[in-house]
């Protein structure tokens, strides 16, 4: 077992829960605007909606493509020595990026 890469790939699911949420989230604004709002106002803000959207959307996937590399990277088996079984003291430290996972 390799609990270094169980909690990347628990990570991966987090970031796919908040994927879903971000595209939920902004479904019912871009029905509302498509369908009711027509002035330049309205089309300012769903300008605006989307580049942030976009945005949003691109961290995700730059995130799970990070994970994805990182997860590829690991092996599914580590040795008794292996420092996968000793990471989790690591998670403490602020500039570790997987801190509170595992």
């Amino acid at each position: 077992m390799n609990p270094y890469r169980a909690a990347l790939v628990a990570a991966r699911g987090e970031v796919l829960q908040v994927q879903a949420a971000v595209r939920a989230s902004l479904a019912r604004p871009r029905r509302v605007l498509a369908q009711a709002w027509q002035c330049p106002a309205a089309d300012e803000f769903a300008c605006g909606l989307g580049v942030s959207e976009r945005a949003a959307l691109r961290a995700i996937e730059d995130s799970l493509a990070e994970l994805d590399a990182k997860i590829r990277a690991e092996p599914e088996l580590v040795s008794a020595d292996a420092w996968q079984l000793r990471w989790r003291g690591a998670l403490d430290s602020a500039d570790n990026p997987l801190r509170g996972y595992g």
